[in-house]
């Protein structure tokens, strides 16, 4: 049985580069999106779980942004790791002093206990009709919904903390996916369009992006997230605060 490893430290000390950035089939569609939006450069971006600080970095040394903040759960280890890479640092208890243009939630709110207070902190910490871009896996992506007709654990999913593995079959390592989750909730497509429109944001874009590195099926599931984003493996929403 696999055990869980430290997941704050594996998190904070993970290293990337700006090439890896640019090779993301996630990242690379943030960046795309970023690039679309009028004067981005001069815009006041917020990393909202920025770990440690490689796409705000990129932000500022290669897309050239110049407000460009980050914040984090694990607050003392991404301090230091922001003032290292010239990353503004803004403890979470502080969001509601800023108002920002564009927030990006990354991998996020899949690991948030309170959803709706969270989103609503969200919405006050943007200016109107500024932008959030926001990335989740999918519940119901196309690999997903074989696992569970087979009777076998979605992925993204996890019983317990420590044990990681419980419940995921070997079909399920064909992805290649890390089960280091954390998760605590799971979005299909449209829980999570009805969710955002609930608290009155406004869906302009969505995406779907693959996540897999087997070989085997790694084009599928390219074309998948292509053609059908609402199955692919990765959810990935550009919505305006209304």
């Amino acid at each position: 049985m696999k055990e869980n490893k430290n997941v704050q430290t594996e998190f904070c000390d993970s290293k990337f580069s700006y090439s890896e950035i640019e090779k993301s089939p996630r990242l690379s569609l943030f960046i795309r999106e970023i690039k679309k939006i009028k004067d981005f450069r001069n815009l006041k971006i917020l990393d909202y779980g920025c770990g440690n600080c490689f796409f705000s970095s990129y932000l500022k040394n290669i897309l050239r942004c110049k407000n460009v903040y980050g914040t984090d759960i694990f607050e003392e280890e991404i301090e230091k790791i922001s003032k290292e890479k010239g990353i503004k640092f803004i403890p979470l208890k502080n969001l509601n002093n800023h108002k920002f243009d564009l927030i990006i939630l990354g991998e996020v709110i899949e690991h948030i206990v309170d959803l709706d207070e969270f989103i609503i902190n969200i919405k006050r910490s943007l200016s109107k009709k500024s932008i959030a871009i926001i990335s989740t896996p999918n519940l119901g992506s196309w690999f997903n919904r074989i696992l569970i007709v087979l009777g076998m654990v979605p992925l993204y999913y996890q019983y317990s903390s420590k044990f990681v593995s419980i419940g995921h079959s070997r079909l399920s390592r064909l992805t290649n996916t890390n089960c280091n989750y954390g998760h605590i909730r799971l979005f299909t497509f449209n829980a999570l369009r009805e969710f955002l429109e609930l608290y009155k944001f406004k869906v302009i874009k969505y995406y779907g992006t693959s996540v897999v590195s087997n070989r085997l099926i790694k084009p599928f599931d390219k074309t998948i997230s292509q053609i059908f984003p609402k199955i692919a493996h990765q959810l990935v929403f550009v919505v305006e605060n209304e």
